[in-house]
């Protein structure tokens, strides 16, 4: 068996879905980055100046996840807030990722302006208001296991 080549490791067959790949396209391509941004340094050494994509986790999430996500994301974990408090924090979120405590409603996507993508971390998506999403063009998807 081959050995995976250097660097990120890729999501499996999410990584090439077109959420992703409309994440990936938003990011600048020769900037410095900004405040709150990070960059990257990729495998072979040289510098990638790109910013991060800003991904919110509003509910518990395996460490093992945060950190496959920390390796392509600026990634912000809160738990327990009320849509009040969630919102201002999703100012420049381009992903959210749920569990089942956070409701996912119309003004909280209101709040939240450069969302691309839903991710329910678990079966159904009953949390989530899709056809308020549909409408904003926001992808909804779920991992189940």
């Amino acid at each position: 068996m081959r050995a995976p080549p250097p660097g990120p490791r890729p999501l499996g067959a999410v990584a090439k879905n077109s959420a992703q790949a409309e994440l990936g396209s938003t990011l600048p391509t020769e900037q410095t980055p900004g405040p709150g941004e990070r960059s990257t340094l990729p495998s072979d050494g040289t510098a990638d100046t790109r910013a991060l994509p800003a991904v919110h986790v509003a509910d518990p999430l395996a460490e093992d996840g945060l950190v496959l996500l920390r390796e392509r994301c600026e990634v912000r974990v809160t738990q327990g807030l009320k849509e009040a408090e969630l919102a201002p924090l999703l100012a420049d979120a381009r992903a959210l990722i749920v569990r089942s405590e956070t409701k996912v409603t119309a003004s909280l996507m209101d709040a939240a302006p450069h969302l691309v993508v839903i991710g329910r971390a678990g079966v159904g998506v009953d949390n989530i208001d899709v056809p308020a999403a549909t409408e904003r063009g926001i992808y909804v998807v779920n991992a189940p296991l």
